[in-house]
């Protein structure tokens, strides 16, 4: 099968590279640690060389798309944000040229960069880079089972919450869920009473529950003391610490997210299969379904972005 396109998710910790064909499928893939915090001034041409220059090669005519921080003001060249609502047609007519002059294996060729998405209703502005590429790669998989509309989460670093109805992104919001937790984690007081990073199903069920009632209004940054003062009054173990954070953390943002609007209807989780499941668990307890969302929906997104630009044609429709 010809390949038809290489893909890039391009984020700010790795670079996964794909090999997609010309009926949609992946050929092959590669996770360089090599994303945008990662290289030094300049260093785009190289690391994209490192991860695909035998593709490159041996398929000359396939274009290079790309979604992820490499758009954003910090990577390979800003890619202007596209404004919400969003839908397919917007990003593909929204995708900045970057000419690989300074790539050998790919001389004379060109990176497309996907726009990210920008939403200022009045209240504090909102952005993302990549998952609205996710977000799309996955919408043709909920389309085909009549999910019309969904609210999307992408758990991580910046969770993402995305309302997707008919076609387009709506709204959505960021929470910095997995940061404030890596940092609180690693870098506060609570860091000294805990204990490993093994999981505790109880303990972190805890934590969503009392998340959940300091994101309605019960005070969250009283309820994070309380990882300390629990642990100092013997109830809760130290190596339970870690999963109790998590679970406070995530209930807090749910509880945050539905206040405003989010999860009323079909809930559709894309991510790693271990935050995916945490946020699964944390649902399930506060009587709330949420699926997994299908794999791979990034380079899923990618192809239908470049199918729908006029980049490439696919023997089958995405």
């Amino acid at each position: 099968m010809t390949t038809a396109l290489i893909a890039l998710d391009w984020g700010t910790s790795r670079l996964r590279a794909y090999r997609v064909d010309s009926r949609g499928a992946i050929e092959a893939r590669r996770t360089l640690d090599c994303g945008i915090s990662c290289l030094p001034a300049g260093g785009f041409a190289t690391a994209l060389a490192d991860a695909c220059a035998d593709w490159l090669a041996a398929a000359p005519h396939a274009p290079l798309i790309a979604s992820g921080m490499v758009g954003s003001r910090q990577g390979w060249l800003e890619a202007p944000y596209v404004q919400c609502p969003a839908t397919l047609d917007d990003l593909a007519a929204g995708l900045t040229e970057v000419e690989l002059t300074e790539v050998a294996c790919a001389a004379g060729r060109v990176l497309y960069i996907v726009a990210g998405v920008s939403m200022d209703g009045g209240r504090m502005p909102d952005v993302m880079r990549g998952e609205e590429t996710q977000v799309i790669g996955a919408a043709s998989a909920m389309e085909s089972v009549c999910m019309e509309s969904a609210c999307v989460v992408l758990p991580g670093t910046h969770s993402k919450w995305v309302d997707y109805a008919h076609g387009s992104i709506s709204s959505f919001a960021t929470h910095m869920t997995g940061e404030v937790f890596a940092l609180l984690r690693g870098h506060s007081i609570l860091s000294v009473l805990m204990e490993g990073d093994g999981y505790d199903a109880q303990a972190f069920g805890d934590g969503v529950m009392a998340g959940q009632e300091a994101g309605c209004g019960g005070g969250l940054l009283h309820r994070l003391f309380g990882v300390r003062t629990l642990t100092l009054f013997g109830r809760l173990a130290p190596h339970a610490g870690a999963s109790y954070l998590s679970g406070l953390l995530i209930g807090a943002e749910i509880a945050a997210a539905v206040e405003h609007g989010y999860g009323a209807g079909a809930i559709v989780l894309l991510g790693s299969e271990d935050l995916i499941e945490r946020y699964r668990v944390a649902f399930a307890l506060l009587r709330m379904q949420a699926v997994a969302g299908p794999d791979d929906a990034a380079p899923a997104g990618l192809t239908r972005i470049a199918q729908r630009a006029g980049l490439i044609s696919i023997d089958r429709p995405l």
